[in-house]
C-alpha cells in the first residue's frame, strides 16, 4: 500500500541476512558449544518464573512462555503491551482506541467490546485477571517481569484464556533504600518521566515500601488539516505497595491509580467510497496516513483505580497463597471515525446527509476477585489445588452519530466460580507425568436497551436475559529430560472462553439471544536447550490447536441499511485450526554481545464457517500473520576510564495481519519491519546515567488497527520516527 524507500529496502535486505546469520551461528552452537570462546563467554542468568503458579526456572516450565525482566522492556522501548508485539514470537496486538486493545496469540484473540463478551488472552495484573478491555491496556513501570504464555491455559488459568496470557509482575520492594527519577525527551513532544523510592520503615526490615511515578506524553501522530491532533499520549500513574516479608503471612499490598488523557484516534480512508471521496479533495490525505481531513479533536479518557492483597503462609506440610483483587475502570472515549470533516461536505456526499461520523462511548465498570491456593511439594511428587472467584459489573452507554443518531444501553453482571487442580509425579530423575484439570461456571445477567437511528442500530428495544455456562477443561504433560541440558516436553490441554451476549445488538431477537463459548483442545511438542556452559539457549514449541463455536464479531449486511454500512454481529465460527512452529534463542559472546531472537510460522484459518457474509473456509483468521520474526542485541563494554557503556537495538518483522474473516486486503494491515536503538553511558562513581534513543529508526510507515467499510478500509497508524535523550539520577 506504501511504498518503502530504496534506502529502507537495501535496510530490510540486511536484516534478513543478518537473521539467518544468527540462527546459523544458534544451531552452530548446538552442535558444537565450544564455537563460542569457553573461558570469555559468561553463563545466561538463570530465570524464574511463576507461569505454572509455583516457582520454576525458564527451561522447567512445560509451556512455551517469553519472559521479560523490567530492565529489559526500557532498553528495548517497551511502554505497554503493543510492544511486546515485536519481541514475543507469535503475539500480535492491536488498539481500536484506548478501551478496545486487541490481543492475539496464535491467532486467537478477541475484538468484541459489548459489556456481555470477554476477551480470549487473559491479562493478570499482579496475580488479578483484568476482566475488561477497557482497562487491561496499561503503561508498564516498576515492574519485576512480564510473562507471555502461549496457547491455552485452562486448566490453571481459566475462562477466557483460549489464546493465552500474560502475566505483568509488579517489582517487590526491597530492604535497601533506593531512589530514582528517570526522563527521556524526544521529538513530537515526546516527554516520559519516572520516578521511584523504595525502603524499609524500619530498622529491622519488617516493614518495606515503594512509591512509584509515571508520565508519558507524545504530540499526535495524525494531523488534519482542519488543526486537530490525533492518537496522543498523555498518560500518568502512581503506584505504592507495602510487603512485610518476615511476618507470618507474608504480606503485600498493591495500590494503583493510572489516568489518560489523550485526543481521539487518527484514523487514516483507503480506497472505497470514503477514500475516494477524500481523493477528490486532497492527495496528501489520500495518501499520508499521518494525515487526515477531520475536524474533530475527539478524546480518549481513562482511569483505573486498583488494590490488591497478596500472602503467602507456609506450613509445616505445604504452602497456602491468597490474591484478592479489586479493579475499577472510567472510560469515555468520543472518536472520529472516517478521518472526515463536513466542511468539505465529504460526510454528506458519501452518507447523502449532513451527519457527524463520529463513534462515542461511555463506560464504567469494577470487579473483584479472590483466589486462593494450597501447594504440597515432595522429591518425586508436587500437588496444587484452589478456588477462585470472579465478579464484575458493567455499565455501558455507545452512540453512533449519523443522524439520526444510535444508542445502545448495555447493564452487565458476571459470576464466575471454579475449582482447579493439578500434581506431577516423577516416574524417573528423567521422566515426569502432569495431569490437572479446572471446572468453571459463569452466569452473565444482561440488560439491553437502544434507540434506533441512520446506522447499527435498526430497532427500538428493551431486552434482558440471562445465561450461565460450564465446563471441565483439562490438560496432561509428559516431560522427558534426555539430559540435563535438554527438556522436552508433549502436551495436551483443553481451554474454553464463556459464551456472551451481542454488544450494540442491531435489534431484539440479537440482544436476547446468547452466542456460545468457545473451546479448544490444543496438542504442543517443545524442546528448550541450555549448552552445557550456559552460554546459550533455543527454545522450540510445535503446536496444533483446533477449537470449535470459535467467537467471531464483524461486520455483516444489513437489507435495511440503506448507506450499506451493516451492522456487528458476533457469531460463533464453526471450526479453526490454529498450528505452526514458534522458535527462540538466546546467545552470549565473550564479555559484551548478548543476542536475543525469535522466529514464528503461523498457519491459522477457519476449517468452516459459512457466515451470512459467505464462506470463509480457509481464511486466516485475524491477526495472525504467516512469518513474524524478531532480532536483538545488547552490547557492554567497560571503557579504558573505567565508564559503561550499553547499546541495544532490535528489529522485529512481521508479515501480513488480517483484519475480518472475509480477508479483505485493502483493510489489512500490511507486512513491516520495526527497529529500536537505545544507548547509555555511565560513568564510575557517578549517580548520572545519559542516554540516547531512537524508536522506529527506519521511519517505517506501519498500522496498529484497521476494519473495512463501503469497499475499503479505516486503518490506525503507528508513530513514526521519535528519536532523543534520557537522564536518570540515582540518589
Amino acid at each position: 500500500m506504501y511504498n518503502r524507500s530504496l534506502t529502507y529496502k537495501k535496510n530490510r535486505y540486511l536484516w534478513f541476512l543478518l537473521f539467518l546469520t544468527v540462527l546459523l551461528v544458534a544451531v552452530l552452537l548446538a552442535v558444537n558449544p565450544l564455537a563460542v570462546a569457553e573461558e570469555t563467554s559468561p553463563e545466561l542468568e538463570t530465570i524464574t518464573i511463576t507461569a505454572q503458579k509455583r516457582q520454576q526456572t525458564l527451561q522447567e516450565v512445560p509451556v512455551a512462555v517469553s519472559n521479560f525482566w523490567g530492565e529489559e522492556l526500557g532498553r528495548f522501548r517497551v511502554f505497554d503491551a503493543l510492544g511486546l508485539t515485536h519481541l514475543t514470537p507469535g503475539f500480535s496486538a492491536g488498539e481500536f482506541n484506548v478501551g478496545q486493545p486487541q490481543f492475539f496469540i496464535r491467532g486467537i484473540g478477541s475484538n468484541e467490546d459489548g459489556a456481555g463478551g470477554d476477551n480470549a488472552v487473559v491479562v493478570n495484573a499482579d496475580g488479578v485477571p483484568v476482566g475488561r478491555a477497557a482497562g487491561s491496556l496499561f503503561d508498564f513501570y516498576d515492574l519485576e517481569r512480564i510473562e507471555v504464555l502461549r496457547g491455552p491455559q485452562g486448566s490453571l488459568y481459566g475462562k477466557n484464556a483460549t489464546g493465552g496470557v500474560i502475566n505483568v509482575i509488579s517489582a517487590l520492594p526491597e530492604e535497601e533504600s533506593d531512589k530514582d527519577v528517570q526522563l527521556a525527551l524526544g521529538n513530537d513532544g515526546i516527554l516520559v518521566l519516572n520516578g521511584y523510592w523504595g525502603a524499609a520503615f524500619d530498622d529491622d526490615g519488617q516493614y518495606l515500601g515503594s512509591l512509584s511515578l509515571f508520565h508519558r506524553e507524545r504530540d499526535g501522530v495524525v494531523n488534519s488539516g482542519y488543526g486537530p491532533e490525533q492518537s496522543d499520549i498523555h498518560d500518568s500513574g502512581i503506584k505504592g505497595q507495602v510487603y512485610l516479608p518476615h511476618s507470618p503471612y507474608h504480606w503485600r499490598l498493591i495500590g494503583e491509580y493510572s489516568w489518560l488523557r489523550r485526543e481521539g484516534a487518527g484514523r487514516h480512508a483507503v480506497a472505497g467510497a470514503i477514500g475516494a471521496a477524500i481523493e477528490q479533495v486532497s492527495l496528501k490525505a489520500a495518501h499520508s496516513p499521518y494525515y487526515n481531513l477531520s475536524g474533530y479533536n475527539g478524546f480518549q479518557n481513562r482511569d483505573t483505580y486498583a488494590l490488591t492483597l497478596q500472602f503467602e503462609k507456609t506450613l509445616s506440610w505445604g504452602e497456602l497463597h491468597g490474591v484478592s483483587g479489586y479493579r475499577k475502570t472510567d472510560m469515555a472515549s468520543s472518536i472520529d471515525q472516517q478521518g472526515l470533516s463536513e466542511q468539505e461536505g465529504l460526510l454528506a456526499a458519501v452518507f447523502g446527509r449532513p451527519v457527524a461520523g463520529t463513534n462515542d462511548v461511555r463506560e464504567k465498570s469494577w470487579q473483584f476477585s479472590q483466589e486462593l491456593r494450597l501447594s504440597l511439594e515432595r522429591e518425586s511428587w508436587f500437588f496444587l489445588a484452589g478456588l477462585f472467584y470472579f465478579h464484575e459489573d458493567i455499565e455501558r452507554l455507545e452512540t453512533f452519530n449519523f443522524n439520526p443518531d444510535s444508542f445502545s444501553f448495555q447493564d452487565n453482571i458476571t459470576n464466575s466460580f471454579a475449582l482447579f487442580s493439578e500434581t506431577t509425579f516423577s516416574v524417573s530423575k528423567a521422566l515426569s507425568l502432569t495431569v490437572g484439570g479446572r471446572f468453571s461456571r459463569d452466569e452473565k445477567h444482561i440488560h439491553q436497551s437502544s434507540i434506533p437511528g441512520l446506522l447499527i442500530i435498526n430497532t427500538q428495544y428493551r431486552e434482558k436475559a440471562e445465561k450461565s455456562w460450564g465446563k471441565f477443561t483439562p490438560r496432561m504433560i509428559i516431560d522427558y529430560w534426555p539430559n540435563p541440558d535438554l527438556h522436552t516436553y508433549f502436551s495436551v490441554a483443553t481451554g474454553y472462553k464463556s459464551g456472551g451476549f451481542q454488544g450494540q445488538a442491531p435489534n431484539a431477537v440479537a440482544a436476547r439471544t446468547p452466542f456460545n463459548e468457545e473451546s479448544v483442545l490444543a496438542y504442543e511438542l517443545g524442546l528448550k536447550w541450555h549448552s552445557p556452559g550456559g552460554d546459550a539457549r533455543l527454545y522450540a514449541a510445535f503446536f496444533h490447536m483446533a477449537y470449535d463455536d470459535l467467537q467471531v464479531l464483524q461486520l455483516v449486511d444489513d437489507p435495511n441499511d440503506a448507506n450499506d454500512i451493516g451492522v456487528i454481529v458476533t457469531e460463533n465460527a464453526a471450526d479453526a485450526i490454529s498450528k505452526g512452529l514458534e522458535l527462540e534463542w538466546q546467545l552470549t559472546l565473550a564479555d559484551n554481545w548478548q543476542l536475543r531472537g525469535n522466529y514464528s510460522y503461523l498457519d491459522a484459518s477457519f476449517e468452516e464457517f459459512t457466515s451470512t457474509q459467505g464462506n470463509f473456509a480457509d481464511n486466516r483468521l485475524r491477526n495472525s500473520p504467516k512469518h513474524a520474526a524478531a532480532l536483538s542485541f545488547t552490547y557492554q563494554r567497560m571503557l579504558g576510564s573505567g565508564a559503561e557503556l550499553n547499546i541495544s537495538y532490535s528489529h522485529s518483522y512481521s508479515g501480513i495481519r488480517y483484519q475480518d474473516p472475509a480477508n479483505i486486503k485493502v483493510s489489512a494491515l500490511p507486512a513491516f519491519d520495526l527497529a529500536n536503538l537505545d544507548v547509555s553511558y555511565h560513568e564510575p562513581g557517578s549517580r548520572w546515567i545519559l542516554g540516547f534513543w531512537i524508536d522506529n529508526i527506519w521511519d517505517e510507515s506501519y498500522f496498529i488497527h484497521g476494519f473495512p467499510t463501503l469497499g475499503g478500509g479505516i486503518l490506525t497508524p503507528a508513530p513514526d520516527r521519535n528519536a532523543g535523550f534520557s537522564i536518570r539520577y540515582q540518589f
